[in-house]
């Protein structure tokens, strides 16, 4: 995680600057260098939205981004 976060630093999109992409990316790679898990889930409904946060604070996530089409928000 951490070779592939400073791989892609550098070639970030301009639209990037505009939202909160590179904050969410320094904070992947703060967890990641503290060697953190990652793990990508399919929750496309509010439901099982719910479901995926009742499982990550069971497990103690520290972190949980719901990336939707044009937003990625922080649900933990």
């Amino acid at each position: 995680m951490i070779s592939d976060i400073e791989k892609t630093r550098d070639d970030v999109s301009i639209l990037a600057y505009l939202g909160a992409e590179l904050g969410h990316q320094r904070q992947h790679l703060e967890y990641a260098k503290q060697g953190c898990a990652f793990l990508v889930v399919y929750s496309p409904s509010e439901a099982e939205t719910a479901r995926v946060i009742n499982v990550a604070c069971r497990f103690g996530a520290r972190l949980a981004h719901k990336y939707n089409r044009l937003t990625v928000e922080e649900i933990l």
